[in-house]
């Protein structure tokens, strides 16, 4: 038997570790570990204590009290879950779009036909 998972790409920032955007586009000019979640690069962590970044700026921002000790990569990360969600959001959205678009150039396509078509002649 073989198991099959849904696979949802959802961006992250490899200098902040935010999710919903790439480097290219962070705003960020100091780098977060992924690891430790403090201000530098992840190729210089040295520690074995986790510490998820995300979750750290959430608490100490809106004074909550999540679990932070886990790499902000982990993919059981309530905020990775929610980047997820929101990824299967935008696809949805992007397909009824696509439909819907399909939809409307097939109606066209078959009113542009229907109006060359010749017209029925009735010899009784």
């Amino acid at each position: 038997m073989i198991t099959v998972k849904e696979f949802y790409h959802v961006k992250k920032c490899s200098i902040c570790q935010a999710f919903g955007y790439t480097a290219k586009n962070c705003k960020d000019i100091r780098p977060f570990c992924e690891s430790c979640g403090k201000s530098h690069a992840t190729h210089t962590y040295r520690n074995t204590q986790s510490c998820c970044i995300n979750y750290t700026e959430n608490n100490r921002l809106k004074g909550t009290q999540f679990n932070i000790h886990y790499k902000a990569t982990d993919p059981n990360c309530r905020s990775y879950q929610r980047g997820i969600k929101s990824t299967r959001q935008q696809e949805i959205i992007e397909q009824q779009q696509s439909t819907a678009n399909q939809n409307t150039s097939q109606d066209t396509t078959k009113q542009m036909y229907n109006s060359q078509k010749p017209p029925l002649l009735n010899f009784h």
